[in-house]
C-alpha cells in the first residue's frame, strides 16, 4: 500500500493527471461547439428542404394545371383514340 501511495504522490505522475485532464477538457470543449454548430446546420439545412418541397409542390401544381394538346382531347380524358369533330353543316 506504501508503494501504492508514493507512485501516486509522485511529481510526475500528478503532471501526467493534470496533462490528461486539460487534454479531456479540449476535447469536450471542441465536442460541446461541434455539436452546437451541427445542430445549427440542421436547422438551416430543414428551413432549405422546406422551402424546396413547398417550392416542388407549386412545380408539380403548375406542370399539373398545363393543357397540353396531343392524342387526347381536353373534353375527353378517357377517349385514348383520335376524336372526329364534324362541324360542316
Amino acid at each position: 500500500m506504501d508503494f501504492i501511495s508514493s507512485v501516486l504522490s509522485s511529481p510526475m505522475v500528478m503532471l501526467f493527471g493534470y496533462f490528461l485532464s486539460l487534454v479531456s477538457s479540449i476535447i469536450a470543449v471542441h465536442q460541446f461547439f461541434s455539436a452546437r454548430k451541427a445542430k445549427n446546420e440542421v436547422a438551416r439545412l430543414n428551413i432549405t428542404l422546406n422551402a424546396l418541397q413547398v417550392e416542388n409542390l407549386k412545380l408539380n401544381n403548375k406542370i399539373q394545371s398545363k393543357v397540353k394538346q396531343g392524342d387526347r382531347s381536353q373534353f375527353f380524358q378517357q377517349n385514348l383514340g383520335s376524336v372526329n369533330i364534324d362541324n360542316r353543316g
